[in-house]
């Protein structure tokens, strides 16, 4: 049986290609890792990162994406080879349930459509973080609510990169 992060990040980096990447969840002003994978996986499944500091604790804090921003400035980051990052809140209503982060070694590596792509498939992530962490996301009516099964809305998301 395939883990469902692995699958999930495997498609992922067919369609948006990195290095490494990072999924937290949110707990009390602080960011966990649940998901590590790639270069320097080791090093940020290590990682707590508080809610206000470094790129993934902003981007949480703030619960804004950002695209290109510098690994540099992560929370515990020695400063390896990683040169770019794209990180995303993910929330469920008015939660905050943890971020994603995608790093590349690469200068402004990650484009204007891979934010869109990654803002597209949030849901997957929080579902997938809301599983594995037994958080409750509320289900609405509202499009941006919707949490629909992982493999379908990564799929969908990615279509048009396929065709």
């Amino acid at each position: 049986m395939v883990d469902a992060p692995c699958l999930l990040t495997t498609r992922l980096k067919r369609a948006v290609p990195y290095d490494t990447i990072a999924v937290f969840s949110a707990g009390s002003r602080v960011l966990t890792p649940k998901f590590t994978c790639g270069e320097d996986a080791r090093l940020f499944a290590s990682l707590e990162v508080p809610l206000d500091v470094g790129l993934s604790g902003w981007v949480a804090e703030n619960r804004k994406p950002v695209a290109n921003g510098n690994p540099a400035v992560e929370a515990g980051y020695d400063g390896g080879r990683l040169q770019s990052a794209l990180s995303i809140p993910l929330e469920a209503g008015d939660q905050l349930i943890g971020v994603v982060t995608l790093y590349r070694f690469g200068l402004n590596a990650f484009s204007a459509e891979d934010l869109q792509l990654m803002l597209a498939t949030s849901s997957v992530f929080v579902a997938a973080l809301a599983n594995a962490t037994q958080v409750r996301v509320p289900v609405s009516t509202r499009k941006r609510d919707f949490v629909p099964h992982p493999a379908f809305a990564l799929q969908q998301a990615s279509q048009p990169l396929l065709n």
